[in-house]
């Protein structure tokens, strides 16, 4: 997999900016009467008290641009989600099917980040010449700013990674470019612009002044520079553990990242949603003119969608119905509408509701910049690698008990790091969905990209009732997910066993074997890697040969509907297939029905249990129901594993 989003090195740093505070918006906090968007002559010039308390309003409005397309975008490369509004091809086909380009998708997350750090150094450059500021004010002003650099070179950094980032960027537009440094070096400029604003923040706190400008709703608890500072040691913190694995730092980051957390709003006791959720924000709104949230979609948005993967691939809570990870049924429901394009297998069947507020959509939801639940694990990674590993299962406990209602973990101080390393990745994935790329980060910075992968795909078919697949595999196994009906599956020698589809919660608890009489439509997901979706082991040209067991009811032929789809139709005498004699491996997949919280909804997911058989035939009298294409790699082919056919009802 790609490991870093490739840019034109030659692309100009900054821009020139006809007014200081472009996009920050005209509403609620955003909106700085008469002094909205002053002219950069005027600032410059003249950088009065007001003139300068607006420009600090818009550090902290052009610090959001951006950050949504962040969120998505290493989302997609982390196989959090995908954007499938089919507005730009490259948004879902350069991540998924690459090559990346550093025209599109993989050029973006550059231009927003420096142009909030050119809008910054303005603001720095006008500071330093103002006449009506107090010595303390001043120091709380560049405590501010050079805190919000920092975290601005951060979002850099994390996107970039190998090819480093140019940090010398307070030139004139016109000048050369910056040159790039290794991203150690991005990595100790950050920290060294953290430091020089503590010691800012230090003294305006010793002058017990405030801060000469307003902060954002979304800073509240940090709206002193004492306080301020708290939100500076938490990104210091950040910033050295993301060191420590990016180079040679090593231990020495990590024992500097514990006394940076404990200077911080670090609660390693919180045990409720309001405790992990405590921290710095991002502000939007509705209003006009202002920047809304729309990562927050309604279930029956047409944009973004979480991948099946993210239920599939968490724990179970020690609790009867094997119910999922509470973080996964807190954030993620079925879609209303499931969304497919032409030209890629990946359905949109599951949605977000990180940013709902009250259970619906809100387009002025707050998107987090860093909030406890993040400290907590910052602390177990820190802590463990610094020698505290006692206290580090003691932080991954406090959210896998508390965030996700998991039981504690196995892992001990006895264990060994990769054991630990497994469990801290497993708990960032989940309590940072959807927030800030964090699984591709993260296994990026531990050498596990090959744990993600690197490709998904999914198709839906539809059967007529009584209709029958043939005998297939599914290379690297297949996710069930029923949309309406009732159905079966069987392995090669194993028991048929049922797969339902349950309505959605309608005022009182239904069972999970509930049965209706929808339409019979089954939902198949799964994961691989560029390749055709199920490999027939048997197909219906094969010379025939009839079996002495009587199949006359379970006969089908695979015809074209009218919507395109294709489903098992009619029995079809002529059809019959011989058996097949070959060797194989088959995996049995009993099925784990699981509900989506309180909706009802019912995924099947397959568990593999390696056997092996001598002798894999179809039914007779079938065909494979034909499935949406997707590409084929014979070259990433995987060995071929049994999977179970399926029945409608």
């Amino acid at each position: 997999m790609t490991t870093i989003l490739h840019l034109r090195r030659l692309a100009t740093v900054g821009a020139v900016l006809g007014a200081l505070l472009a996009g920050a918006a005209c509403s609620d906090f955003f909106n700085v009467t008469n002094a909205n968007q002053p002219l950069l002559d005027s600032l410059l010039a003249n950088p009065t008290r007001d003139r300068l308390s607006a420009a600090a309003i818009g550090v902290f409005g052009s610090a959001r641009t951006g950050i949504q397309n962040y969120i998505w975008r290493l989302g997609s490369m982390g196989r959090e989600g995908i954007n499938l509004s089919g507005n730009n091809q490259p948004d879902y086909q350069e991540p998924f099917y690459g090559p990346l380009q550093g025209g599109g998708f993989g050029g973006a997350l550059w231009a927003d980040r420096y142009q909030n750090i050119r809008n910054i150094n303005i603001y720095l450059t006008a500071l330093a010449t103002n006449t009506d500021l107090s010595a303390g004010e001043k120091a709380a002003s560049r405590g501010m700013a050079n805190t919000m650099k920092a975290l601005a070179f951060l979002y850099v950094v994390l996107t970039r990674d190998s090819l480093g980032a140019p940090v010398d960027a307070d030139r004139a537009v016109n000048a050369t470019t910056a040159p790039f440094v290794t991203k150690d070096s991005v990595y100790g400029y950050v920290i060294g612009l953290l430091d020089g604003a503590r010691a800012d923040l230090r003294a305006a706190d010793a002058d017990t002044v405030a801060f000469p400008f307003p902060t954002p709703p979304g800073f509240a608890g940090f709206e002193t520079p004492g306080a301020f500072k708290r939100f500076n040691r938490a990104l210091a913190a950040k910033a050295a553990i993301l060191r420590a694995t990016a180079g040679t730092c090593g231990t020495p980051c990590y024992t500097r990242a514990v006394a940076d957390l404990d200077s911080s709003f670090l609660d390693r006791t919180a045990t409720t949603a309001a405790g992990f959720a405590a921290g710095a924000y991002f502000d939007f709104s509705n209003g006009a003119g202002d920047i809304s949230n729309g990562l927050s979609e309604p279930l029956n948005g047409d944009t973004y969608f979480a991948l099946d993967s993210n239920v599939a691939n968490a724990d179970t809570q020690p609790v009867p119905g094997k119910v999922r990870d509470q973080r996964v049924l807190d954030k993620i429901d079925p879609a209303v509408v499931v969304q497919r394009l032409g030209g890629i297998p990946i359905a949109g069947t599951l949605k977000f509701k990180v940013y709902f507020t009250a259970g619906k959509a809100d387009p002025g939801h707050q998107i987090p910049i860093i909030r406890n639940e993040e400290l907590v694990l910052l602390d177990a990674e820190a802590q463990w690698f610094a020698g505290s590993k006692a206290v580090a299962v003691n932080d991954l406990n406090q959210v896998r008990t508390n965030a996700g209602k998991l039981a504690p973990t196995t892992v001990t101080i006895a264990s060994p790091d990769t054991a630990f390393v497994t469990q801290l990745l497993y708990n960032r994935r989940y309590s940072l969905l959807w927030e800030q790329g964090t699984r591709w980060i993260d296994a990026r910075r531990f050498g596990r990209l090959s744990a993600i992968p690197p490709q998904v795909s999914g198709g839906s078919v539809t059967f007529e009732p009584g209709a029958r697949t043939a005998w297939h595999t599914h290379p690297l196994g297949q996710t069930l997910i029923v949309t309406a009906g009732l159905g079966w599956v069987r392995t090669e020698g194993g028991p048929i066993e049922e797969i339902i589809h349950v309505r959605p919660h309608r005022g009182r608890d239904r069972i999970l074997d509930e049965r209706h009489d929808s339409g019979d439509r089954v939902e198949l997901l799964r994961e691989q890697p560029h390749r055709r979706l199920a490999d027939g082991m048997q197909q219906a040209h094969e010379e025939p040969r009839r079996d002495a067991r009587d199949h006359g009811r379970l006969g089908s032929r695979a015809e074209a509907r009218a919507d395109g789809r294709v489903h098992p139709h009619q029995p079809d005498a002529v059809h019959e297939v011989e058996r097949h004699e070959q060797r194989d491996e088959i995996v049995h997949c009993p099925r784990l029905a699981e509900r989506l919280q309180g909706r009802g909804e019912v995924a099947s997911q397959p568990l593999p249990v390696h056997g092996e058989v001598d002798d894999v035939q179809h039914h007779p009298r079938e065909q494979p129901a034909r499935h949406d294409p997707t590409p084929v790699d014979l070259a990433h082919s995987a060995p071929r594993r049994g999977t179970p056919y399926a029945t409608a009802r």
